[in-house]
């Protein structure tokens, strides 16, 4: 069985021929979910329960998530 990783990523961003290159690479397949905005992908990054397995956000939403959350 083929282990499946959910990828939270933007809107054509990437290719779909590149998506495939990496499951033949890796043997492995992917569950995309496209993220509608920056704060959502953060959003996800911090909420452990529905964390992806693999994500690509943009440099100021990891700048961001890595902020300490307001008491």
């Amino acid at each position: 069985m083929t282990p499946t990783l959910k990828f939270l990523t933007w809107p054509d961003y990437h290719s779909p021929e590149s998506l495939r290159g990496f499951e033949k690479e890796f043997g492995t397949s992917l569950e995309p979910e496209i993220a509608a905005s920056a704060n959502e992908i953060v959003a996800r990054m911090r909420a452990l329960e529905a964390a992806p397995d693999l994500l690509c956000p943009p440099d100021y939403a990891v700048r961001q998530a890595s902020r300490p959350l307001p008491a």
